[in-house]
């Protein structure tokens, strides 16, 4: 039997789905037994007697941990850090893709408006804000970053002024749900309502704060869970004497919707209505044909209101929708792709294979892999 210390705060987002992640593996490839310390310190692990151990996943960001680690000589994995670790193998968070799938998810609510807020000194440090802006940028959009000052005791007033200098009409990204539930109470005294006037969008799917918000977050679940397997897979093949890579990359698993991005800012209500009903049943064999039956506009009339709230046909946004579908699905479960192709409405397979290829690039198979 494997003896592993696990230096991961449990008290952060983060930390208890990666734990659920490496107590995932070892029940799948042990026995491992393990030591925690839920809040680990540079002190606390150096009081452990490290010979009784065989590997370490530690996280990254711990002050002098990563100098305590290496010079153990154990076998080890770092975790829960924005950046690779030099030295150690890390698995990290695909922050380009959260970025990219932020933007898309509020870009979809038809908002133009844009602003990203994480309550650290250096707002522009975290690679998941830089790759949001630069999404953004790519719909000719910017996005303005809220800088909180040095003064703790002003945060809450100045976050309440830069929501209120952002206006209404705009989605705001938050680095965490945490923060999201401060945006929120933010947002309520510069005298905006969420979502009605300000979508937020909060990171990590934290149940706790996203739950006891109202409105209730909406979230991006970055992966934690698969982070915490695939850095026990990696220290596994270390203690095995196996060469491993350098970096793993995850990507995130989904946009977890509840109400405080429940909202789509399009002045065309023909368009809103024709959205609202392809949200809700784009996977249950929806036709465009069905959209104008219950949209009663003509078709060329739509078609062309359409293409200029959303800059696409409405046959596109049907697909859109039904392929973040089976990204989710690929993601989380291991549904063969028939049973995919059934939930999500594509009738045959091969149109699933066909338009999911032309979507991403890749095949539904090459993107389950990865």
């Amino acid at each position: 039997m494997l003896e592993i210390l696990l230096q991961i705060n449990t008290h952060t987002a983060a930390g208890r789905p990666l734990i659920r992640g490496i107590g995932g593996y070892a029940r799948r490839r042990g026995p491992w037994r393990f030591d925690l310390d839920q809040v680990p310190t540079l002190e606390l692990f150096r009081s452990r007697d490290l010979s009784v151990y065989d590997g370490v996943i530690f996280g990254g960001r711990i002050p002098g941990l990563a100098e305590a680690v290496a010079g153990s000589g154990l076998p080890a994995v770092a975790v829960a850090t924005p950046e690779p670790v030099p030295g150690f193998p890390t698995v990290v968070s695909d922050h380009t893709a959260v970025g990219r799938l932020a933007a898309e998810h509020l870009l979809d609510r038809g908002l133009r408006r844009f602003g990203y807020v994480d309550l650290r000194p250096d707002p522009y440090s975290h690679p998941r804000g830089r790759a949001f802006a630069e999404a953004l940028e790519g719909h000719d959009c910017r996005c303005e970053f809220f800088e909180p000052g040095a003064d703790a005791r002003q945060v809450q007033q100045h976050l309440s002024q830069w929501v209120g200098a952002l206006g209404a009409e705009s989605g705001i990204l938050a680095a965490e749900d945490r923060t999201a539930f401060t945006v929120i109470r933010a947002a309520l005294r510069a005298g905006f309502k969420v979502p009605e006037h300000i979508a937020v969008l909060g990171i990590n799917n934290e149940e706790l704060f996203a739950e006891l918000s109202w409105p209730t977050i909406t979230s991006i679940d970055h992966g934690a869970e698969r982070i915490g397997h695939d850095a026990a897979g990696l220290l596994d093949r270390m203690i095995r004497k196996e060469k491993v890579p350098k970096v793993v990359t995850v990507p995130p698993v989904r946009v977890v919707e509840r109400h405080s991005t429940d909202v789509l800012a399009v002045d065309d209500p023909d368009v809103a209505a024709a959205l609202q009903l392809i949200r809700r049943e784009a996977t249950a064999g929806l036709t465009v044909e069905k959209v104008l039956d219950e949209v009663l506009v003509s078709r060329t009339t739509l078609e062309n209101r359409f293409k200029a709230a959303l800059g696409r046909t409405i046959f596109a946004e049907i697909t859109r929708v039904r392929i973040e579908r089976v990204k989710t699905l690929l993601r989380t479960t291991d549904l063969g792709l028939a049973d995919i192709a059934a939930r999500t409405g594509f009738n045959y397979l091969s149109h699933l294979s066909k338009a999911f290829r032309q979507a991403t690039g890749e095949s539904p198979t090459q993107f389950r892999k990865r």
